[in-house]
């Protein structure tokens, strides 16, 4: 299926979202989320302000933090996306599409998990955005592990990708975390 059309079946299915579907799903999530050997072992996490219909990134966040963790939202700069450090008190204005963005110092290294909207995703882990190539452009160059998040009824059959698109490592949902076939959870920053 294009990227068009599913951003199109997908809005309508979003619109019909209530804010107790979007809290028990985010809930439901974030709990698989932090059960996840990756997330426990992961030193720094690259998260993003939700908006609308997406899972209410809050709790993760907090979360994050609380646990010592290193945490990264995006701000987009013209047309790519750089990651900037969070903590309690970081201060935030509205940036591009009306989402928050942190004030702050760009970090250009790698994070050790990268957890991020969708808008789709198939059983090869194909990504469907928002249609800017944000996280495509980021990712390109980048060693971390990716998680895409949101709702079951997110998963199409199969999507038509280009040659830029990064796969994710996994998704999470409501139901629980889908691997792509044969692949299993790995572990970051584990001594061995």
């Amino acid at each position: 299926m294009d990227k068009k059309t599913i951003r199109k079946t997908m809005k309508e299915k979003f619109n019909a979202l209530t804010d107790m579907d979007i809290n028990n799903n985010s809930k439901a999530i974030f709990d698989t989320i932090k059960e996840l050997e990756v997330f426990k072992n992961a030193e720094s996490v690259m998260l993003f302000s939700s908006i609308k219909f997406e899972p209410r990134t809050i709790e993760i966040i907090d979360t994050c933090l609380k646990l010592g963790k290193r945490v990264y939202l995006p701000t987009i700069v013209f047309d790519d996306m750089y990651p900037i450090q969070v903590t309690q008190t970081t201060k935030y204005y509205k940036g591009k599409f009306d989402i928050l963005e942190p004030y702050g110092n760009v970090y250009f290294g790698d994070v050790d998990l990268t957890i991020m909207p969708m808008t789709a995703f198939d059983k090869d882990m194909n990504r469907v955005g928002k249609g800017g190539g944000y996280y495509d452009k980021y990712l390109a160059d980048k060693l971390t592990y990716k998680i895409g998040i949101g709702y079951s009824f997110m998963q199409v059959d199969e999507i038509k990708t280009d040659a830029f698109d990064i796969k994710l490592d996994a998704v999470v949902t409501e139901n629980g975390v889908i691997y792509p076939p044969k692949q299993k959870e790995v572990k970051v920053n584990e001594d061995n």
